[in-house]
């Protein structure tokens, strides 16, 4: 059994694994499982061939949107309108904040 620290990737997708986790973000991998035991040797199996890691593909996860600024990944309902843009409700608060500065001529001194 690996420990925590010298996992870097899942075995069965490729995904890098980071912040000591146990289970694959990407596909839900348990990382510590016991590994899946072969077939018999008796039995015929394919060819063993040397290969890369299955390339990772985007999977889009149900209702998670992606801000359209700072690319966070957010849940739907969360998402505010900005202009005819979905956005996080931290940019949101930011673009609310410097709107807020700029009327009140909090800005930077010119000079």
């Amino acid at each position: 059994m690996a420990t925590a620290a010298a996992i870097d990737r899942c075995q069965r997708c490729g995904t890098k694994i980071r912040n000591r986790r146990t289970v694959c973000p990407s596909c839900g991998h348990d990382l510590f499982a016991a590994p899946e035991p072969e077939a018999p040797s008796g039995a015929a199996q394919p060819e063993a061939t040397p290969s890369a890691p299955a390339p990772r593909r985007a999977v889009a996860k149900v209702g998670v949107k992606m801000c359209g600024i700072c690319m966070a990944s957010v849940a739907e309902e969360q998402m505010v309108e900005n202009n005819g843009q979905k956005i996080c409700p931290d940019c949101a608060d930011n673009i609310k904040n410097k709107a807020m500065k700029k009327a009140a001529g909090g800005g930077p001194p010119k000079g």
